[in-house]
């Protein structure tokens, strides 16, 4: 009868291949080993099966601190134009606040005098939604040129911290063709990947 050792665990093989017997488990090896959450690089993923310009609504919470290393971006058919496209990051505090009913207001145009007191007639908007919380991350853009299936490696990042629970988007700045006739020819089947270092070896 043999012994082995796989991460961490004691296991005794008997001469059939068939009977395995394991007699120790290490969980602190097994977790090193395979937990998700020790890895030092997690990727953030967008797929799109079709794109138009603006900022499409999905939204990805990122639960770590981490650095960003890079960013990946291919697809399977490429539009007859630049495919230009920034990634923004927002606080999950700033999120939440962005949607949370309004402490303040702001006037939207001037007031009126009624009964010898000002008040105001017109719209009054929230001030949290006068400010936007959300923040390109680049100072160049990612560009997938045309006819090309994956980004030039031209973008530059100029905010590259990652603080737990930041929250991602992709805003499609350039990507259809001026004439509609050719819809047809635009970028499909997008994957957008973010390569995040996390704190444990940064």
């Amino acid at each position: 009868m043999k012994n082995f050792n796989v991460y961490g665990c004691d296991i005794n093989m008997a001469q059939s291949p068939k009977l395995i017997h394991v007699n120790q488990i290490d969980k602190d090896s097994i977790e090193h080993a395979f937990d998700l959450n020790k890895r030092t690089e997690k990727i953030i993923t967008f797929i799109y099966p079709s794109i138009t310009e603006g900022r499409i609504g999905s939204f990805y919470k990122f639960p770590f601190n981490g650095i960003i290393k890079r960013i990946d971006a291919y697809c399977t058919n490429s539009s007859i134009v630049d495919t230009i496209f920034s990634v923004e990051k927002c606080s999950e505090k700033d999120f939440k606040k962005s949607f949370s009913p309004p402490s303040t207001q702001i006037p939207t145009s001037s007031s009126e005098v009624n009964e010898g007191k000002n008040i105001v007639t017109s719209n009054i908007i929230p001030i949290e939604f006068s400010i936007s919380y959300w923040q390109n991350i680049l100072d160049k853009n990612v560009i997938i040129p045309n006819s090309q299936n994956f980004q030039d490696n031209s973008y530059h990042i100029k905010n590259d911290i990652v603080n737990e629970n930041d929250l991602f988007r992709i805003n499609f700045i350039s990507c259809t063709p001026e004439d509609k006739k050719l819809l047809n020819k635009m970028t499909y089947n997008l994957t957008i990947q973010i390569v995040i270092q996390t704190n444990d070896n940064y």
